[in-house]
């Protein structure tokens, strides 16, 4: 079982105003309403509905954007939801790699006429895409979970498990692109991993999750949010199993384990691809700084300790280096704050700084 490629892929984003006052996360009527005109102008040629919102009670309109961009607006608010990845590359074959965020909402910015930066994630998707040696048809007997946590279900060619908060979507990409223009370009990425089938590994963190912790478009650049969400990531698909060995090289063979990793190792995957190695430092440091924010000590440390655990996995600056002295400065005040080295070998790097 090879992960070829993962990413981003579909976000929901909510543009509205500030229940009681403005402030630096919503949008002024002015804009919302300038939102509302483009957006309509953009539905032309398209199917619209039309149907009362319940909230504001105002007509809205629910329609799609070159089948690309699906709309809920009204003069009061917006909503779109869509593939990142599709915003970039025109498909979402791949999953949107972390150094194309920006250009994915650089070119939403050009569509609607208003900076997205403020809009509030509502859903995000996360996507792992694999090579295997066996239909994903033929697989779904052996998929499974062990926790009360997950709802199993299957429609048409797909495979869910599912909470209100939290989904993974298993699914063939050989099937679900087999009618379409990028047939071709699915199987040619087939025959050059000499595999079966290509399966998607969807995880959707939904709108509960963000009820509870609020995020901008623009955090979704920033270290804080990638943490979130690799811990997000790990915690939906952790319980999630293959049991089949004609298809797998392990006997028992979990989505969490990529190609043999450990539960650690794959965190640390998720993690590393989405945060710098100076982003574990600066996470590290106001994790523990503001330990008392968090809803219990147990909490904390768990936290803590996969951070720990992520950054010596790391080929990184610290671990890269043989001496003491070698060690960059902003790095080594960061590991003695939090407790990296022994207290008494603190007198003898400064010494050696100096």
């Amino acid at each position: 079982m090879l992960l070829r490629n993962h990413g981003f892929d579909t976000i929901t984003l909510c543009f509205s105003k500030a229940k009681h006052q403005e402030s630096s996360t919503t949008y002024s009527s002015d804009e919302l309403e300038n939102l509302h005109r483009t957006l309509m102008r953009l539905s032309a040629g398209n199917k619209v509905k039309e149907k009362i919102d319940q909230f504001y009670k105002v007509l809205s309109y629910e329609f799609f954007i070159d089948d690309k961009i699906k709309c809920y607006t009204n003069v009061y608010s917006s909503t779109l939801e869509f593939s990142l990845s599709t915003l970039v590359h025109g498909h979402n074959v791949d999953g949107l790699d972390i150094q194309e965020l920006p250009t994915a909402i650089d070119n939403l910015e050009q569509l609607i006429g208003i900076n997205p930066r403020r809009a509030i994630i509502k859903r995000i998707d996360y996507c792992f895409n694999f090579g295997v040696n066996m239909l994903m048809s033929l697989m779904h007997d052996y998929i499974t979970t062990s926790t009360r946590r997950l709802r199993r279900s299957t429609e048409e060619h797909s495979l869910y498990f599912k909470n209100k908060s939290r989904e993974v979507c298993l699914y063939s990409q050989v099937d679900k692109f087999n009618k379409s223009i990028f047939a071709d370009y699915v199987q040619e990425i087939k025959e050059t991993l000499n595999v079966s089938d290509l399966i998607r590994v969807e995880c959707r963190i939904k709108k509960e999750v963000f009820k509870k912790i609020k995020f901008t478009l623009n955090d979704i650049i920033q270290h804080e949010f990638h943490f979130f969400l690799a811990e997000q990531i790990f915690e939906t698909i952790d319980d999630i199993s293959f049991n089949n060995p004609e298809c797998l090289e392990n006997k028992h063979y979990e989505i969490k384990y990529c190609s043999g990793m450990t539960s650690d190792e794959f965190f640390n995957e998720c993690l590393s691809k989405l945060i710098s190695i100076e982003g574990y430092f600066q996470l590290w440091r106001q994790v523990h700084q503001n330990r008392s924010q968090f809803r219990s000590y147990y909490h904390y440390k768990r936290v803590l300790s996969r951070l720990e655990v992520a950054l010596r996995s790391l080929n990184g600056p610290a671990m890269g280096c043989e001496r003491l002295d070698e060690i960059p400065d902003n790095i080594v005040y960061a590991l003695f704050q939090l407790g990296w080295f022994e207290p008494e070998l603190e007198n003898d790097l400064v010494s050696i700084k100096n």
